[in-house]
């Protein structure tokens, strides 16, 4: 029978190697979306987001990676949706301020946002 240290060593291990996972994951969507390679960063970005519990940080830089990969690609609508979604949950932020930024030079060029998404704004 395994001890407690046995237990804890493993879930310590489980732990760090889902940090690790989540760094080398990072680096690689920022390596794609500098090449121009804005699908497989998006891709890259929700794998970052799914490997154990991200940071309140993680989660703010990875979908203003997101949300900037979108825009590139010209999906307004969903650029739009998550710059909301970042200026709502990380205020305060340097990601919040960037998707501030981000959607009062976008919401010109795209549809008004809906009564939803105009709450998150506000």
């Amino acid at each position: 029978m395994r001890g407690r240290w046995y237990h804890l060593a493993v879930l310590f291990v489980l732990i760090v190697g889902c940090a690790m996972a989540r760094i080398g994951g990072w680096t690689r969507a920022q390596e794609l979306y500098s090449s121009g390679k804005y699908e497989a960063a998006i891709r890259r970005a929700d794998e970052v987001l799914s490997y154990g519990t991200p940071s309140r940080e993680e989660r703010a830089r990875t979908n203003l990676l997101k949300a900037q990969c979108h825009e590139n690609l010209g999906r307004l609508e969903e650029a739009i949706a998550l710059y909301l979604f970042i200026a709502k949950e990380f205020p305060g932020t340097a990601e919040g301020y960037q998707a501030k930024l981000a959607l009062a030079r976008l919401i010109g060029s795209a549809p008004p946002p809906t009564s939803e998404q105009s709450e998150a704004w506000f």
